[in-house]
């Protein structure tokens, strides 16, 4: 009945919760397309991708743009964020394509998010499913490629490209990383229910995900892996999970181990770039310009330095920010939306940022009792966009590919807490049953 019913939110294809799935994972497909054509058509081949998917996922919803939406605190919250970016733009004159692309790449996958169907989330999540065991297998099946990819010593370590078009990092390699995140999400919550062959999947699916971003080398996306697994652990954490917590960690050591010890020559050469003779230049170097004094395949060191500066820029500017910037190789951005959005924008951006997220976490704490089945689903959107903004505050630029999927994961969280029950609602709603048990107690011991 459970395989049916899965079935069911696969099959027929539910075009809005597929278009959606797709937005979310079109950065990856861009990045083949970097190779695969000239660049100078890039512009047009995104653009004409991004409105096919926009397209979709309107033709999918056709139906049911009449309901109601309740706009509740994280609105507010993201709402006051995209005002204080838009009065940014407009203090300092748009300069270059920032603004247009803030707009298509991060506000607009906000409101489809936020306008998506409910009843197509399980979808949703069916088909990012999909798509990251589709990615795994890729990598997996490729592993002999990747080792004879590795084996090419070079002065500078790139990341290396499978079969001479399929780039390793920038995008697919984040959709891998949903496997494990998935996996996890259901290992905690189902602790109990699961079967040992299930309970074995899953944990292998977990050690599979985070030993192959090792051996892809992606750092950014290993370092956001490893961020949401000890999320999931921390929040999972109970007297009845502890043992499956345990269970979770371990397999994460055990993999990081294995995988250290079978990694090619020049694998490990790369994933050792994180020089730690290199920070004492990390001072000396925010003050200048580009990545400094450090060399900048020394990938701590360089963000220390680009996130040092971003600091900097905003106690400067505190109310109104620097304003934004055209970012160049030579002038690189911060590589972490949150600090972005204040060296540009402001301290209020931040901060509106930041409490959407605080909120989202805590609607999820005065949710009411619902079915195992929805908690995991709720749960597993929830801990995708913690994933997607662990990789955001390592890896992120605003208006860009890479910040698209934290923005429309956003939405769709807000969509959840709003449709279901908003947050303040959600908030009194709790306080108020609280009280409904202390009067009865009190009435009880009366």
């Amino acid at each position: 009945m459970i395989y049916r019913k899965q079935f069911d939110a696969i099959w027929p294809i539910r075009w809005a919760a597929l278009a959606f799935v797709l937005m979310c994972c079109t950065f990856p497909i861009v990045g083949m397309f970097y190779l695969m054509f000239d660049v100078s058509s890039m512009p047009w081949l995104t653009r004409a991708l991004f409105l096919l998917y926009v397209g979709l996922w309107m033709y999918g919803i056709s139906g049911a743009l009449k309901r109601p939406v309740e706009v509740n605190w994280l609105d507010v919250a993201i709402g006051i964020y995209f005002l204080s970016v838009t009065l940014g733009y407009f203090r300092s004159g748009f300069p270059g394509s920032g603004f247009e692309y803030m707009l298509a790449l991060n506000l607009i996958p906000y409101l489809i998010g936020r306008f998506s169907l409910i009843e197509d989330v399980e979808s949703i999540l069916n088909y990012v499913f999909m798509i990251a065991s589709a990615v795994t297998l890729l990598f997996l099946v490729s592993l002999p490629e990747l080792y004879h990819s590795w084996a090419q010593a070079s002065a500078w370590l790139q990341h290396p490209t499978l079969y001479g078009f399929i780039s390793t990092v920038g995008g697919l390699d984040v959709v891998m990383g949903m496997l494990p995140v998935l996996a996890a999400v259901i290992y905690i919550i189902c602790s109990e229910q699961n079967s040992p062959l299930k309970s074995t999947v899953l944990i292998i699916a977990v050690m599979l995900g985070s030993s192959l971003l090792l051996l892809i080398s992606s750092r950014s996306a290993y370092a956001a892996l490893l961020g949401t697994l000890l999320f999931i652990m921390l929040v999972g954490f109970t007297k009845k999970t502890a043992k499956y917590v345990a269970a979770l960690l371990i397999s994460v050591v055990v993999a990081a181990a294995l995988t250290s010890n079978i990694a090619p020559e020049n694998n490990i050469k790369f994933n050792t770039q994180w020089k730690i003779d290199s920070l004492h230049k990390v001072p000396s170097s925010i003050s200048g310009q580009g990545y400094g004094e450090v060399d900048e395949t020394d990938s701590a060191a360089v963000r220390l330095v680009l996130w040092g500066r971003a600091i900097t820029h905003m106690m400067d500017s505190p109310l109104m920010g620097i304003g934004p910037k055209e970012w160049t190789y030579e002038k690189p951005h911060p590589h972490n939306v949150v600090l972005e959005s204040g060296q540009s924008f402001g301290v209020l951006s931040v901060v509106s940022l930041l409490g959407f997220f605080a909120m989202m976490l805590f609607s999820t704490r005065v949710s009411e009792a619902i079915s195992l089945r929805q908690q995991v689903i709720r749960s597993s959107i929830w801990v995708l966009c913690i994933y997607m903004l662990f990789y955001n505050l390592v890896q992120g630029q605003l208006g860009s590919f890479r910040s698209l999927p934290l923005f429309l994961l956003c939405g769709l969280v807000s969509g959840l807490v709003g449709n279901n029950q908003g947050l303040l609602k959600g908030f009194f709603v709790g306080y108020q049953k609280k009280s409904e048990r202390k009067e009865s107690a009190m009435v009880g011991n009366s």
